[in-house]
């Protein structure tokens, strides 16, 4: 049935192809369940994306998924992960399979630095512990629950929209704040409230191949990071506080309220920065003439 739907939709993408002039086009993939592009459409170069372990998301078909991602992995010309644990596994059916970390947009969220604190979080006690992002399947709520009862004397703030994770359990710990959605230009004055960063994430098999993108964005506003052990770090270990247990997370963030220093400030902006979406792409796309080059020599 996915194939069927494919082919349904192949008139569509050759008609606006041939439209915009493109002949020999590169065809980027993201999920798995478009493995029948790459045969259907014949690129003259195709990658897969890999951002995340398809097969252990929630309501995943699990080994249908695999199968069409194995057959994704060993038909694209180059594979591209965002995870170390991601690229152990991929590389294993394609020798042309790269670690290449998310990042962040470094401009905007080093913003931060010279931001005013968001006026909606002007009333709420100092320590502010913060979260910015969808609130969903992936965050801790056992651990936030042990974390909000252990220090009633924190403040913590999440920004963003719940997306089926249902905040209003948490209505009974006065020393919870939730506001909802903001924008994305409004970050920078919601991170400069913030004192340390939360990344709550559960420990499992989908989270062990996620690199989130929210490591880069707290880096580059300067902020302490504690992270649940399960989320890689894409080279930022020694930068952020990782932890497992709720015992854990009070120790690193404690451990960051009363020592962090000016210079842990420099080096995280600094390692957010070393990471920008340029140097980013610029990876990519060498490495995309690179594998051109070979097929078409091989050819």
């Amino acid at each position: 049935m996915n194939e069927i739907n494919h082919r349904l939709v192949v008139p569509i993408v050759r008609e606006t192809a041939e439209r915009l002039g493109m002949k020999d086009f590169i065809l980027w993939i993201y999920q798995p369940s478009a493995s029948p592009y790459i045969d259907l459409l014949k690129p003259a170069l195709s990658c897969y994306d890999c951002v995340d372990e398809y097969s252990a998301m929630p309501g995943a078909w699990i080994q249908a998924t695999r199968a069409m991602e194995r057959k994704l992995i060993k038909s694209a010309d180059a594979v591209f992960t965002t995870a170390r644990s991601l690229f152990e596994d991929k590389k294993k059916h394609n020798p042309n399979t790269h670690f290449v970390p998310n990042v962040a947009d470094f401009e905007h969220f080093n913003k931060t630095l010279k931001a005013k604190p968001a006026r909606d979080l002007a009333g709420i006690p100092k320590p502010i512990i913060g979260y910015v992002g969808a609130l969903n399947y992936k965050i801790d709520d056992g651990l936030l629950d042990r974390l909000f009862a252990a220090r009633p004397d924190w403040s913590f703030v999440f920004v963003g929209p719940d997306r089926g994770f249902g905040i209003e359990r948490f209505i009974g710990h006065r020393n919870v704040h939730f506001i909802g959605r903001r924008s994305i230009e409004e970050m920078p004055e919601f991170l400069a409230a913030m004192d340390v960063c939360l990344i709550p994430y559960k420990l499992d098999r989908y989270t062990r191949g996620v690199l989130p993108m929210k490591h880069y964005e707290y880096l580059a506003s300067g902020r302490p990071v504690v992270s649940h052990a399960a989320a890689g770090t894409g080279g930022a270990r020694g930068l952020i506080d990782l932890a497992r247990t709720s015992a854990e997370f009070v120790e690193a963030i404690e451990r960051r309220l009363r020592h962090d220093q000016p210079a842990d400030r420099k080096k995280r902006i600094a390692l957010a920065k070393d990471n920008s979406w340029e140097k980013r792409i610029r990876q990519i796309l060498s490495t995309l003439e690179e594998t051109w080059k070979t097929k078409n020599s091989a050819a």
